[in-house]
C-alpha cells in the first residue's frame, strides 16, 4: 500500500458513517503518519490501518453512530446534554472508581454502588430511577461500549503524539464493562 493509499483510508471508512457530522469529525481526528516517525507511532499505524479496514469494527461504530444520532433525536439538544453530562460527571466517573477499587460488580457493595449512582444521576436528569430505565441504559450502553473504539482512540493519540485525547470522549473500556456487569446484577432479582 503506497502513501496516497494510507492517506484514503480514514476517507473510506468515515464515507461509510451513516452522518455526515460524524465522517466530518472522523477525517479531522484521524492523524497522518510523521515524517519521521518513532517506533512506538510506527507500530500504531499500522494497527490503526489495520482496525479502521476491519469489518466488524466498521459495521460495530456505524452502529454506535446510529444509537447516538437516535438517542439524540428522541431526547432533543437540551436533555441529551443533561444525560451526557450526567453520564460523564457521575456514571463514567463513579465505575471508574468502582473498577479501580476492585469492587466486584455481582457483589453487594457493587449493586450498593451502582444504585447510589443511579439514583445521582436520575436526579440530575430529572428522571426516576425505575427498573425500566435502567434496562434503556444497560441496552445504550451494549451498543456503545467496544473495546476496538477506546483502542482506536489510543492508537489516534499515539501516532499524532497526543496521547490526551485518548482521555477525550469515551470512558475507560474496563469502567463501561465493570458499569454493564453491575447494572445487569442490579436488573436481576436479589437472590
Amino acid at each position: 500500500m503506497n502513501d496516497r493509499d494510507t492517506r484514503r483510508l480514514p476517507d473510506r471508512r468515515a464515507d461509510r458513517m451513516p452522518l455526515p457530522t460524524i465522517a466530518q469529525m472522523m477525517r479531522a481526528v484521524f492523524p497522518e503518519l510523521p515524517e519521521d516517525p518513532n517506533e512506538q507511532q510506527v507500530e500504531a499505524w499500522v494497527e490503526l490501518v489495520a482496525l479502521i479496514q476491519d469489518e466488524d469494527f466498521i459495521a460495530v461504530s456505524r452502529t454506535m453512530a446510529e444509537h447516538g444520532a437516535r438517542k439524540t433525536a428522541q431526547l432533543g439538544e437540551e436533555d441529551w446534554q443533561r444525560d451526557q453530562n450526567a453520564f460523564s460527571s457521575v456514571l463514567a466517573v463513579e465505575s471508574e472508581a468502582s473498577y479501580q477499587a476492585g469492587v466486584d460488580p455481582a457483589s453487594p457493595e457493587g449493586r450498593a454502588r451502582v444504585d447510589a449512582m443511579m439514583a445521582e444521576w436520575a436526579d440530575l436528569v430529572g428522571k426516576p430511577d425505575t427498573p425500566e430505565i435502567r434496562a434503556k441504559i444497560l441496552q445504550s450502553l451494549d451498543t456503545m461500549t467496544d473495546r476496538r473504539v477506546n483502542r482506536f482512540w489510543h492508537l489516534v493519540g499515539l501516532v499524532g503524539d497526543r496521547p490526551q485525547i485518548a482521555a477525550q470522549g469515551a470512558p475507560r473500556f474496563e469502567a463501561m464493562e465493570w458499569l454493564i456487569s453491575a447494572l445487569r446484577n442490579a436488573l436481576e432479582p436479589a437472590v
